[in-house]
C-alpha cells in the first residue's frame, strides 16, 4: 500500500507503518509467486522500494519476515488489535450453544486456513535443507496448539465437552491443520464442504450436541 502524493504520511510513524506494509505486501508476492529459494532480500527491497537494510533493520531475516508475513494473514491485517479481539474470536466465545459454537470455529478455522495455508505449504516444502523454516513450522504448530488449549478450556468451562481437555484440545489442533486443508483443497473440496466437514468432527468428536441442534443442520 503506497502513500498518495497528495496525502503524504503526517508523521514519522505513519511513514514506517506505510513501508512495512509495503515490504509485507512485497514479501507474500514474491514468496508465493517464487518460493523460498527464489526470493531474495534484494528482490523484496526492490519491489518495495526500499533499501535491503530497512529490511534487515525491520524484521532480521527472511525467515523472520515470513512469520511477519503469516502473522499479518492469520490477523487479517497488520493493525495493533489482539486476536482475542478480532472477529472470529469473539464470535465462537459468544456462541450460546455448542452447535453455535461449533458452527462459529469452523467459520474461523475456515478463514485462517485460506488466508495462511499458502505461506505454510511453502514453508513445508522447503524446510528439509532450511532450519529457519522447520523452526518457522515448529513456531506455528505450537501457537495453533496454544489457541487449540484456550479453545478447549474455554468450552470445558461450559461443560460442553464429550471428553477430557487433552483430547479434545489435541482434536482440535489436529482438525485446524493447514496440512488438512491443503489436502482437502487437492482433493477438490469447496469451502461449503470444509467448513460442514470442520463442524460435524467437532460435533462428532469434540461436543455435546443434542440431537435436537444436530437436526438443524441436516
Amino acid at each position: 500500500m503506497k502513500s498518495s502524493a497528495s496525502h503524504p504520511p503526517t508523521s514519522r510513524a505513519e511513514s514506517a507503518a506505510a513501508t512495512r506494509v509495503r515490504v509485507l505486501t512485497a514479501a507474500e508476492r514474491l514468496l508465493l509467486r517464487d518460493g523460498w529459494a527464489g526470493t531474495t532480500i534484494r528482490a523484496i527491497a526492490r519491489e518495495a522500494e526500499v533499501s535491503p537494510e530497512t529490511i534487515y533493520k525491520g524484521f532480521g531475516s527472511k525467515a523472520a519476515l515470513l512469520k511477519s508475513v503469516y502473522d499479518v494473514r492469520i490477523a487479517g491485517d497488520d493493525a495493533p488489535i489482539p486476536i482475542a479481539e478480532r472477529e472470529g474470536i469473539v464470535r465462537l466465545r459468544a456462541a450460546a450453544t455448542p452447535d453455535e459454537a461449533a458452527d462459529a470455529w469452523a467459520a474461523h478455522a475456515l478463514t485462517i486456513n485460506a488466508r495462511s495455508a499458502p505461506l505454510i505449504a511453502l514453508a513445508l516444502r522447503a524446510q528439509a535443507g532450511e532450519p529457519a523454516l522447520a523452526d518457522f513450522v515448529r513456531a506455528t504448530d505450537a501457537e495453533r496448539m496454544t489457541g487449540a488449549d484456550r479453545t478447549a478450556a474455554h468450552w470445558e468451562g461450559l461443560g460442553w465437552l464429550r471428553v477430557p481437555h487433552p483430547q479434545a484440545r489435541d482434536r482440535i489442533w489436529l482438525l485446524g491443520s493447514p496440512a488438512s486443508y491443503l489436502d482437502l483443497l487437492d482433493l477438490g473440496w469447496g469451502e461449503p464442504q470444509i467448513h460442514e466437514w470442520y463442524r460435524s468432527f467437532l460435533v462428532g468428536l469434540v461436543l455435546r450436541v443434542a440431537p435436537a441442534a444436530r437436526s438443524l443442520h441436516s
